[in-house]
C-alpha cells in the first residue's frame, strides 16, 4: 500500500506542474488517494504544536493523506524536500509556485516562495583554516588545517580532490595524520593533494563535509600562508578563502576572537548581525592599541552609531579589490590595554545574505615596549583566520487556503528534511 501511495502522489505531479504554460497554476489531484486510504486521515501529521522535521521518507510521504489546508501544507514540505524538480519549476525572483491539490473535503489553494534566489556556484562553499595561527619562531610547531565543503544546493554533489598548496615556507606533512572524508595521505610536490576514488559526497541543502591534516613547521619571524580548493564533480574547481596563514613571532600573548549573533538566519532576508572583537593581553606587560579591522563582503553594511566597548567611534571604510571585501578600521589612537585583561568592541552590520556559509577576519596593530628598545608589532597579516561563520538557507513560506481554513508555515530545508520554524493554522472570519 505504501508504495502504490507513493506513485499515486507521484503520477499527480510532473506534467501539470512542470510544463511552462502551467506554472502559475498546476492542478494535483489526490481524490483517488482519499478514497483508497480513508482509515488513514487522522489529522495533521504535523499539527499546531508538534514543530520539527518532516524527514525524507517513505513514510512521511505515505503519512499525508489527511484533508484539509494542513494536509495541503504537509504535501508542500514534502514537496520541497524531496522533489528537487519542484524547486527548479518555481519562477520568479524571488522563486515561487502556486497550485491546486483536490481532497475529499475539497480544493486546497497552496502557494510556495522561497526567500531567496539559488544559491551560486551550485551552491558549493569550501573554507580552510588553520589552528594555532600565532606561533614562536625559530620552533618547531604541529599545526593542523582544516578544509571543510557545504553543499547548499537541492541536489547531492561529489568532491573527487583536495588540494592545497603552501607559499615560501616549508612546512613538512605528518604521514598519517588525515581524518575526517578521507585517511589517506595525500601525494606531494609543491602541493600536497588528495584523490577520492569514489567520490565524496555531499549531502544537499546544508550537507558538509570536513578533513584535517597536521604539519610541523619552523620559520623566521614572518607570516606565511597555504591555500586550499576543492575539486567538485561536473562544476569544477571551487577555491576556499586564502587566509590560511601563520603568524611566526615573539608576541604570542595576544589573541583576538570575533563572534556574531545570530549564527543562522533565512536567505534573502534583511537581518541586523552584532559582532564582538574580544582582543586579550594574557602577559604581564601593557600593550599600545593602534587599530582593530574588521573585514566583510558588500552583502554587509555596517550601522552607523553601533560601535560600543573598546571605541565608540564609527570606522573609516574602504574597499579592496583584491580581496572583494570592505576593511572597517575603528583608530584607537595608542589605547592601553594592560596586562592579563581583555577588551571588547561591538558593531552592528545588517545583510540580506545569499544561500551558504559567510564568514569573516579580524586584525589589530598593537605597540609593546620593553625595557630602552621599542618594539613594533604590526599585526595586520595576524588575524582571526576566517572566523563568526553564518549559515544563510533558504526558507520557504507555504500558504494553503481551503473554504475559509488556512495555513501558514515557514521551514527551512535541511540535509534531513524540513524544519519547521513556525505553523499556524485557523479560519478566516
Amino acid at each position: 500500500m505504501k508504495h502504490l501511495l507513493r506513485f499515486l502522489l507521484l503520477s499527480t505531479v510532473p506534467d501539470a506542474a512542470r510544463s511552462e504554460s502551467q506554472r502559475g497554476l498546476a492542478v494535483f489531484s489526490l481524490a483517488v488517494v482519499g478514497l483508497l486510504f480513508t482509515g488513514m486521515m487522522a489529522g495533521p501529521l504535523l499539527g499546531r504544536t508538534a514543530l520539527g522535521l518532516l524527514a525524507q521518507t517513505d513514510e512521511s510521504l505515505a503519512s499525508v493523506t489527511g484533508t484539509g489546508a494542513a494536509s495541503g501544507a504537509e504535501y508542500a514540505l514534502w514537496l520541497i524536500a524531496n522533489d528537487p524538480d519542484f524547486l527548479d519549476s518555481m519562477t520568479g525572483s524571488p522563486p515561487s509556485a502556486t497550485f491546486e491539490l483536490v481532497l475529499p473535503t475539497g480544493t486546497t489553494t497552496i502557494t510556495v516562495m522561497a526567500s531567496s534566489d539559488p544559491p551560486p556556484d551550485d551552491g558549493i562553499t569550501a573554507t580552510f583554516g588553520v589552528s594555532p595561527n600565532i606561533v614562536s619562531p625559530n620552533a618547531t610547531s604541529t599545526l593542523t588545517y582544516t578544509m571543510t565543503v557545504t553543499n547548499d544546493d537541492t541536489v547531492p554533489h561529489q568532491i573527487n580532490r583536495v588540494e592545497t598548496k603552501t607559499w615560501f615556507w616549508s612546512p613538512a606533512y605528518i604521514p598519517g595524520s588525515t581524518t575526517g572524508f578521507t585517511s589517506v595521505d595525500p601525494s606531494q610536490g609543491g602541493f600536497w593533494r588528495w584523490d577520492f576514488s569514489p567520490s565524496v559526497e555531499v549531502p544537499p541543502f546544508g550537507g558538509e563535509v570536513t578533513m584535517q591534516y597536521q604539519v610541523t613547521g619552523n620559520e623566521d619571524w614572518g607570516t606565511y600562508w597555504t591555500t586550499g580548493s576543492a575539486r567538485i564533480v561536473g562544476i569544477g574547481t571551487i577555491d576556499a578563502p586564502t587566509t590560511a596563514r601563520v603568524r611566526f613571532m615573539d608576541l604570542d600573548t595576544l589573541t583576538i576572537d570575533t563572534s556574531v549573533t545570530p549564527t543562522e538566519v533565512s536567505a534573502g532576508l534583511v537581518e541586523t548581525f552584532t559582532y564582538a572583537i574580544d582582543v586579550t593581553n594574557s602577559g604581564p606587560d601593557l600593550l599600545t592599541m593602534r587599530w582593530i579591522r574588521h573585514y566583510a563582503d558588500d552583502q554587509f553594511t555596517y550601522t552607523p552609531g553601533s560601535s560600543s566597548g573598546t571605541t565608540l567611534s564609527d570606522p573609516a571604510v574602504w574597499w579592496n579589490p583584491t580581496t572583494q571585501r570592505y576593511t572597517y578600521e575603528w583608530s584607537l589612537g595608542g589605547l592601553i590595554l594592560p596586562g592579563n585583561s581583555t577588551t571588547q568592541l561591538t558593531f552592528e552590520m545588517t545583510a540580506g545574505l545569499v544561500p551558504g556559509i559567510h564568514t569573516t577576519r579580524s586584525s589589530i596593530k598593537v605597540e609593546e615596549d620593553e625595557g630602552w628598545v621599542h618594539k613594533f608589532f604590526d599585526l595586520s597579516s595576524f588575524e582571526t583566520g576566517e572566523t563568526a561563520p553564518i549559515t544563510a538557507r533558504r526558507s520557504y513560506t507555504i500558504n494553503v487556503t481551503q473554504g475559509n481554513a488556512f495555513v501558514d508555515v515557514e521551514a527551512w530545508l535541511t540535509a534531513s528534511g524540513a524544519d519547521v520554524l513556525s505553523w499556524l493554522e485557523g479560519v478566516s472570519p
